[in-house]
């Protein structure tokens, strides 16, 4: 499902060349008042999955723009980011910001008990 708003991406080699990119997740939930999502999956398509990183990326910016057009209690805007992977093991990072806001932070991944060998 494509995202109502591009983001704009550049390199560390070429600060100034940006790019303008409009996300497509495999699924999102998306705020109807601000445009953008809350919870986004992606479900393994690339054999060294390389869509995880992607949806990862693409948490960032959506959470960097939830903060930015929410009003009330900006700091406690998070996007949920949910990947299937190829063995059928959801797992779920929850990403947010400081609160300087100067980065994105990982603050929750779950990881299917099978994975590790517990189960």
């Amino acid at each position: 499902m494509s995202w109502k708003f591009p983001i704009f991406i550049s390199s560390f080699a070429a600060q100034d060349n940006w790019r303008k990119f409009t996300p497509n997740s495999d699924f999102s939930v998306i705020s109807k008042v601000f445009l953008c999502p809350f919870i986004i999956a992606e479900i393994v398509s690339q054999p060294q999955e390389k869509d995880r990183y992607r949806m990862l990326v693409e948490g960032i910016a959506a959470v960097r723009a939830g903060r930015y057009l929410s009003k009330s209690d900006a700091s406690r805007f998070f996007v949920v980011a949910i990947y299937l992977t190829a063995n059928l093991h959801a797992e779920r990072y929850i990403l947010t910001e400081d609160d300087s806001g100067s980065s994105t932070k990982q603050v929750h991944r779950m990881i299917s008990p099978h994975r590790i060998g517990l189960i």
